[in-house]
């Protein structure tokens, strides 16, 4: 059973080559069978995706533009890697909505 899942990304600072972010999650100790686990580990995907897409306050709307994007991206990959029904459950909910800060209240 995979108990790992990587959020890796890669960001295009203006002025700057392409930067690698890599962050690996152990959730063996999490229970994905309920919906408690699966937001957990949900909420720390979200907070790792938080680390590696850097906000670039100074690129202004262009800036929060590709924070948002990058956010999409690492949640919504590390989400598919797991393969869990429940876990894939909250993450469509959450996204049907607006994503902006992984200190979103447990719906």
């Amino acid at each position: 059973m995979k108990t790992l899942i990587a959020i890796a990304v890669t960001c295009l600072a203006v002025g700057s080559a392409a930067a690698q972010e890599r962050v690996v999650i152990d959730y063996s100790k999490t229970d994905l069978t309920t919906p408690a686990g699966a937001n957990a580990l949900y909420l720390r995907i979200l907070n790792v995706a938080e680390v590696v897409c850097p906000q670039e306050s100074v690129l202004g709307l262009y800036g929060h533009s590709l924070w948002r994007k990058c956010m999409r991206n690492a949640v919504g990959q590390a989400v598919q890697d797991v393969h869990n029904p429940l876990l894939t459950a909250r993450y469509r909910g959450e996204t049907a909505g607006t994503l902006y800060s992984s200190r979103a209240t447990v719906k």
